[in-house]
């Protein structure tokens, strides 16, 4: 994430010595503000249709009134606590810019998303709920490390790095990578409708309760 300071990121400058700034620590922007982080590209795959969905912040009002009027189960990996936050979150901020007249109606859109995100199948908050003892081990529960112990390809690069991809015009790694997530997260969820353990960056398992129907 960027320096709120100077905007760089910290590999570019870990002392912060930014030309044109006094010498500080940087301090993330972000991490304890998913808002502030902003939305590059989202993506979704949709079992309705077989099809890869990519939304931004242009079409993310459009993207949760849908799922709101579909009401398809969402399944995420680590959704509840980073991805849907921020979605709510980034609606809710454009709330404040629009008219009077639309403002009720982009909050009544976030909170009837931010219902069906309950009703949702987060592996990841699974795992912890199954092993709240283990929730921050490294290497243990990384999208990641489960992937490749259940035989998925390893992701290609750190999420830290995205959003420096995308100031820098790479969107087609940008993108590739959010698709492969979500691949990565589509092969989890349905090995857990055999259903079967997932097994862990350490290589034990953990079995997870059956997620509810699969998307119609």
């Amino acid at each position: 994430s960027e320096c709120r300071i100077c905007g760089a990121m910290p590999a570019e400058a870990p002392r912060g010595l930014v030309p044109g700034y006094p010498p500080h620590q940087c301090q993330p922007l972000g991490w304890d503000n998913r808002v502030a982080l902003g939305l590059s590209i989202g993506c979704a795959y949709r079992y309705a249709d077989d099809r890869f969905e990519f939304f931004d912040g242009h079409s993310l009002e459009e993207f949760m009134r849908r799922c709101n009027s579909q009401r398809p189960l969402l399944v995420s990996f680590n959704g509840l606590q980073h991805d849907f936050p921020l979605m709510r979150g980034l609606l809710r901020q454009e709330a404040n810019t629009v008219a009077p007249e639309d403002y009720a109606s982009l909050h009544a859109t976030c909170d009837a998303f931010e219902v069906l995100c309950a009703q949702g199948y987060d592996i990841l908050d699974q795992i912890w709920q199954q092993d709240p003892t283990r929730k921050f081990e490294s290497g243990l529960n990384s999208l990641d490390a489960i992937s490749q112990a259940n035989g998925l390809p390893a992701k290609e690069m750190n999420g830290t790095i995205a959003p420096w991809l995308w100031q820098q015009g790479r969107y087609a790694a940008v993108i590739t990578y959010c698709m492969n997530d979500v691949l990565r997260t589509r092969g989890l969820f349905e090995m857990l409708c055999t259903p079967r353990p997932l097994m862990r960056g350490d290589r034990s398992s953990i079995q997870l309760p059956m997620p509810p129907a699969l998307l119609a």
